[in-house]
């Protein structure tokens, strides 16, 4: 079995635009075949998908994505998205609320345990 994993992936003001167009080949340039022929591939995703822009009090910076960031790893062939970090709730409920729903409905993937997100058709809990 080969496996992938693989650390912190959220988007940044310098290539945001770039997760929101799906542009796979400028944001992953020649890394994009560490993705392929894996059995299972994981990341961290480090950030809540949202829209939200009412952050949480916190010191530090508040990390989010746009909604496309899911079809992007989903594309890229990631099987699951770890949640278990400490800015999935920078923009609280809702933004945690929204990274569970984006995906259901666009990216075309259901969380079965959470805190983490896999690319499949489960039920999740919540």
């Amino acid at each position: 079995m080969k496996c992938l994993f693989v650390g912190d992936v959220f988007p940044t003001a310098a290539n945001a635009e770039l997760f929101r167009a799906g542009d796979i080949d400028t944001l992953f340039t020649n890394a994009t075949s560490l993705f392929e022929n894996n059995d299972y591939t994981f990341v961290n995703l480090e950030c809540a998908i949202t829209d939200h822009d009412i952050q949480i009090d916190k010191y530090g910076p508040a990390l989010k994505a746009p909604k496309e960031t899911a079809e992007v790893l989903k594309k890229i062939g990631v099987d699951c998205c770890g949640m278990s970090n400490n800015h999935i709730f920078d923009y609280g409920k809702k933004g945690i609320r929204d990274t569970l729903s984006f995906p259901r409905t666009k990216a075309r993937f259901r969380p079965k345990y959470l805190p983490c997100i896999p690319f499949q058709n489960t039920q999740a809990r919540l």
